[in-house]
């Protein structure tokens, strides 16, 4: 689907507005929002499996952030909870956006296919949902289901520790949620969050810290 979308410089100086597909074609530099949900209780976190065929190109089934998306034109920072009612099962009446707990923004360039140049001011939130990963499912045409899984058995599958880590999917089949047990690797992440940065494994270490009692005002990615 397309639509306008903010566009700025590389030091993220406000220039006009563009096509969103245009834009990622030409690697043009906009925002998006990017929220990991995690539990503080069950200290797991939560990620996202995209719908088939959501993307242009050709796309492996990997497991991403909880929640993320662009903000179209004229959307101000805290509009882009709007990505959360659409992308979960949650609604206004149970999360706002002073829930969440801001991380600040992440500037990643990326070529993702020929086509989609990801050129991207990240702003970052974590958001402790105290729910069941069941609850987060239901039918859309942008996620599949979601996967959670220990923080720190992900914090030891991206640092090298382990090999493979145990973990729940949910899905939404036939008008119903499934839950089954699954593994993951790292073949399972997107491979710009494995490089450079290490976005995967700072966003990890962002949620232990939050779990821990960390000053939320010290948080970063």
């Amino acid at each position: 689907m397309s639509y306008l979308i903010d566009i700025y410089d590389d030091q993220y100086n406000y220039i006009g507005t563009e096509d969103n597909k245009k834009a990622h074609r030409l690697g043009l530099w906009h925002c998006v929002f990017t929220c990991q949900f995690f539990n503080g209780e069950r200290n797991t976190v939560f990620f996202q499996k995209k719908y088939p065929g959501r993307y242009d190109f050709e796309r492996p089934n990997y497991v991403d952030i909880t929640v993320g998306g662009h903000y179209k034109a004229g959307e101000n920072i805290c509009d882009g909870i709007r990505e959360l009612y659409e992308e979960t099962s949650l609604t206004e009446n149970d999360v706002c956006f002073s829930d969440l707990i801001p991380l600040g923004i992440r500037q990643t360039a990326a070529t993702i296919a020929p086509e989609y140049i990801a050129n991207e001011f990240q702003h970052l939130f974590l958001y402790n949902f105290r729910g069941e990963l069941k609850d987060l499912v239901f039918e859309n045409e942008e996620t599949s289901g979601f996967v959670e899984v220990e923080v720190t058995d992900v914090i030891e599958l991206l640092t090298g520790k382990k090999d493979e880590i145990e973990s729940k999917e949910a899905f939404w089949v036939d008008g119903n949620v499934v839950v089954t047990d699954a593994t993951m690797t790292l073949k399972d992440f997107i491979p710009s969050y494995l490089k450079i940065d290490e976005f995967a494994l700072r966003m990890m270490i962002a949620v232990e810290r939050a779990q821990n009692g960390y000053d939320k005002e010290k948080l970063f990615w």
